[in-house]
């Protein structure tokens, strides 16, 4: 599963799509910033990191479902993608 999943990563733009995150339905770590970077609000992005590195794990709610906290376990630098990470979150 996660060869097959790397295999498709170093196509990324064939093998997947992207659209906006609709951060304004969200109340999470990543809608907020989202909102702060639209808006240009640098003093919300840095409050945002300050609250998620003031903890002992690099724990963020999810996205999508708010009511989720994700912990990241891995992190991974695509060859074929300069400057292009990818983390990898689970929850229990």
């Amino acid at each position: 599963m996660i060869k097959t999943l790397m295999q498709k990563l170093e196509n990324i733009d064939k093998n997947f799509t992207s659209k906006d995150y609709e951060y304004e339905k969200y109340d999470c770590e990543l809608a907020n910033l989202s909102k702060a970077i639209k808006t240009n609000n640098l003093y919300m992005i840095i409050d945002t990191w300050k609250e998620i590195y003031h903890k002992p794990y690099f724990e963020l709610y999810h996205p999508i479902y708010n009511n989720i906290k994700t912990r990241a376990v891995l992190n991974l630098t695509i060859a074929s993608r300069p400057g292009f990470h990818l983390n990898y979150f689970f929850h229990r």
